[in-house]
């Protein structure tokens, strides 16, 4: 047990690797929850799939370039950056 600082030290650095990577997916999962609701909203109710789908990407499209997310002040990160650096799901975790 003479290294239980160490070990300490790698557990606190794992736990904050892995949360700075966990807010990519949050981040993205947000603003693709908005895309759902705007398409929802803009569609109607009555909407068939495919017209809620395109105001989805339209909605995604103009959000690709714009900051979502801001790093302790030091960089901005657009959705299309969030995307690239989110974590991806197989197909066990999302249900297919």
């Amino acid at each position: 047990m003479q290294n239980k600082g160490a070990i300490r030290l790698f557990a606190i650095l794992l736990a904050l690797v892995s949360l700075y990577q966990l807010i990519f997916t949050y981040y993205t999962h947000k603003v693709e929850n908005r895309a759902t609701e705007y398409a929802e909203m803009r569609a109607g109710s009555e909407a068939a799939p495919e017209e809620i789908r395109q105001y989805e990407v339209q909605y995604l499209d103009s959000m690709a370039h714009e900051p979502v997310y801001n790093f302790f002040g030091l960089r901005k990160y657009t959705y299309m950056d969030c995307k690239n650096r989110e974590i991806n799901f197989g197909l066990d975790l999302k249900g297919g």
